[in-house]
C-alpha cells in the first residue's frame, strides 16, 4: 500500500482525496498540506483522517509518506517535483506538468536518477447526470489554456522518460 500526501486542497485536491476515500488496494492518503489552513481544511483533514502537516518540506521529511500528489498551481510544479525526487518520494502531478519542454525534461531526469515513479492520478470523472463517466468517454473536459502544454512537448517528455523509468529497477 502506498501512503500518499495530498499537497494543495482546493477543489481538485479534495476531489482526489475523495476519489480514494472508499478504498484503494494500491494507494491511500495519510497526510496533507495546503497554503491556507482554514476551519474547512481542518474539518476535511479530520473527516478523512489525514495528518495536517505545516509545509511541503514537512511532507518530504516524513518517512511514513511514500508518495506526493500535487494539486497545486502549475508554476511551482517543477521545483516541487525535483524536491520530491531528491527526498526519494514517488510523485503524481496534476497538469500542466510544466510550461516548457526543458523544465519537463529537467524534472523527469530527476526522477530517473532517483529511480522513483512519476505519474498523474486520474480519478473517475462525474458526468453531467451524476453518474461516473467512463475513462474511454468521448466527452473531453474543458481545459484552461495553460493545460495545452500538457498535450504537447512536456507530455511527450514525461511519457518517454516514464517508459525509461519503468524499465529501470
Amino acid at each position: 500500500m502506498i501512503n500518499a500526501a495530498i499537497v494543495g486542497l482546493g477543489w481538485w485536491g479534495k476531489t482526489l482525496v475523495e476519489a480514494l476515500a472508499d478504498g484503494s488496494a494500491v494507494m491511500r492518503f495519510v497526510a496533507m498540506t495546503t497554503r491556507t489552513v482554514s476551519p474547512d481544511v481542518e474539518t476535511f483533514a479530520k473527516q478523512h483522517k489525514l495528518r495536517l502537516l505545516d509545509s511541503y518540506e514537512a511532507v518530504l521529511r516524513d518517512r511514513s509518506i511514500d508518495a506526493v500528489v500535487l494539486a497545486t498551481p502549475p508554476s511551482g510544479h517543477v521545483k516541487q517535483i525535483i524536491a520530491a525526487a531528491a527526498a526519494g518520494k514517488h510523485i503524481f502531478c496534476e497538469k500542466p506538468f510544466s510550461y516548457s519542454k526543458r523544465d519537463a525534461e529537467t524534472a523527469v531526469d530527476a526522477f530517473i536518477k532517483a529511480k522513483r515513479a512519476l505519474g498523474r492520478l486520474q480519478p473517475p470523472l462525474p458526468s453531467r447526470n451524476g453518474e461516473t463517466a467512463r475513462a474511454d468517454s468521448r466527452r473531453r473536459p474543458r481545459h484552461h489554456p495553460a493545460h495545452r502544454m500538457q498535450h504537447g512537448a512536456s507530455q511527450r517528455a514525461v511519457l518517454q522518460a516514464g517508459g525509461v523509468a519503468r524499465r529501470e529497477k
